[in-house]
């Protein structure tokens, strides 16, 4: 017998080597079922776990996320009509930053600041798109409002995409791209 070097992940050796008969194409059965048994179970505990698919090929897991985001979309809407700093709050990131439809740019504290200088009579939402990607989703929208902005009809029909993150269980928008559609 010669001795060969282990391949990188291999599970089939012993003191660091793998012993191979002279042509160095055939382990010894001992090791040869012992990685067969190592390689089985390292597979079995490296699979994701299984989802059920629903009729449409989504797992319940992820349709389970697409309710909650779409939910979460919708209750900022209403939370901007209703002046609810705290939903927003809820909803928002800490980090959370905004291009809006106007090309301006800012934060959070910026977006809870601006909230008493602007008046949304309505918001009627279009359809909701959720993409989940992991611990990533992206949402697409858009509504048609009725607002203003310290005394500026701001009204028209919007476009956005928002992107939530989960961190440590919680969903929350970390960042949101605006557009404004031509009337």
């Amino acid at each position: 017998m010669r001795e060969i070097q282990p391949m990188p992940g291999s599970a089939c050796y012993r003191d660091g080597r793998i012993w191979a008969d002279q042509r160095g194409d055939e382990v010894k059965p001992d090791f040869a079922v012992l990685g067969l048994a190592i390689s089985q179970l390292w597979l079995t505990s490296c699979s994701p776990p299984v989802h059920v698919a629903s009729a449409d090929g989504k797992s319940a897991a992820i349709e389970s996320v697409e309710r909650v985001l779409t939910q979460m979309e919708r209750d900022w809407a209403d939370a901007i009509v209703k002046h609810d700093a705290a939903t927003i709050s809820r909803i928002v990131a800490e980090d959370w930053s905004e291009t809006s439809w106007d090309g301006t740019s800012f934060g959070k504290a910026q977006a809870l600041a601006d909230l008493p200088f602007e008046t949304t009579e309505s918001i009627t939402m279009d359809p909701i798109k959720v993409r989940v990607l992991g611990n990533v989703a992206i949402v697409t929208a858009g509504d048609v409002e009725k607002s203003s902005y310290k005394g500026k009809d701001t009204s028209g029909h919007y476009v956005w995409t928002d992107v939530y993150m989960n961190r440590e269980g919680q969903w929350q928008v970390v960042a949101t791209q605006g557009s404004k559609l031509l009337p």
